[in-house]
Order: C-alpha cells, then structure tokens, then sequence
C-alpha cells in the first residue's frame, strides 16, 4: 500500500469511528484505526494525528473538548461534523474499477447491516474484474511465450499477477460468506450490533 493510499485510508477509518462512536479522544482514535486497518498497513501515531487536523481544516470533524491525560497531557476530544458523515457514505457507496482496492478492506471492517447490499455489489464488481483480468494475463502469457529469451520471465511475472488475483478471488469469496454468516446470526438473535469500542472505555 503506497503512503498515498495509507493516508486515505485513515481519513476514512477515521470518519467511520467516529460516526460510529462520537467524542473520541487522539490515542483511542490511534487504537482503532490500527485495529481496523491492521499493523501491515503502516499506520503511525503521527500519520493518525496528521490525518485529524487535515480532516479539521476540511471541516469533516470538530474538536468539541479536552481530556487530561496523565503524563501525555491534555487530549483533543472528536466528533464527525455532518458533511464528514457524507464524505464517508459517498465513499463507503463508491465502487471503483480495480480488483480489491487497498480500501475494501476497511469499509468491510466498518460495515453496518443496512450497508451490507451496496458491499455485495462492491464485491460482485471486484470478483468480475478479477476474471477479466485473469483472461489478459492468461493472453499476455501466450503472447510472451514467443520470445525465446525473455519470454519465461515475463510469463513468470504474470504467473505473479495471477496468483495475487486468484488469492483476492478467495478473499472475495470468503468477504461474502461472513457477511451472509453475521446477518443470519443478527436475524436470529444470536449475536447483537455494538458499536467498534462497546468494551473500550479508557
């Protein structure tokens, strides 16, 4: 995942704790959106403290307080402003042209139940261009294998492509049954909605 793409994935994991969970402090917006993106996606205390005063400056969130601390100091108390909450359902409802973008992920991460229809369709749309994708790298294969020297490489490099898209296919794929799983479990009863931090007050 490039630092572009890092960053704007954290503007939006921001956006959705907090319309998720209102008046967030800095460190527990750290916690969660560390949670929701994963360690690998080299998010940084910094990057997560950037990312809330660039997203204030645009008006997406206000600060509405402070917190003390301990030896970290006062903390910026967050919420969501209104045109952050359409920022973040523009951008939960956007589908794009690219196989498992870095930040399907992340809206799976903050899934609602009453989202879970434009999510499948989302997924639907990545799992037909990940076949269309395959089917060109299928015919760049058959067209490189006429080159005597560097056609093994560039086959194996495809090779490469192929098999990142055959492992998002499998993701693709598992993303559906774990929705269709949750939302039986929620139809029955057997488990109920709470909100990222129900077990994390401090």
């Amino acid at each position: 995942m490039g630092s572009r793409q890092i960053r704007h994935g954290v503007k939006y994991a921001l956006l959705g704790v907090l319309a998720q969970s209102p008046r967030r402090y800095g460190y527990q917006l750290v916690q969660r959106v560390e949670l929701l993106l994963g360690e690998s996606a080299g998010v940084t205390t910094g990057l997560v403290y950037t990312s809330l005063d660039s997203l204030e400056k645009a008006e997406l969130i206000r600060v509405v307080g402070e917190r003390r601390a301990g030896s970290r100091g006062p903390q910026r108390i967050y919420e969501v402003t209104e045109a952050g909450v359409e920022a973040l359902t523009e951008w939960l409802r956007a589908h794009y042209f690219e196989p498992i973008r870095w930040d399907l992920p992340a809206k799976l991460a903050l899934l609602q139940p009453d989202q879970t229809d434009d999510m499948l369709a989302a997924i639907d749309t990545a799992e037909d261009e990940c076949m269309t994708l395959t089917r060109k790298l299928a015919e760049r294969v058959a067209e490189a294998s006429i080159h005597p020297w560097h056609g093994p490489f560039v086959s194996l490099a495809y090779k490469f492509g192929s098999m990142q898209l055959d492992g998002r296919r499998v993701w693709l794929q598992e993303a559906r049954e774990t929705i269709a799983t949750q939302m039986q479990a929620l139809d029955e009863g057997r488990i109920r909605l709470a909100k990222l931090d129900d077990d994390d007050e401090g």
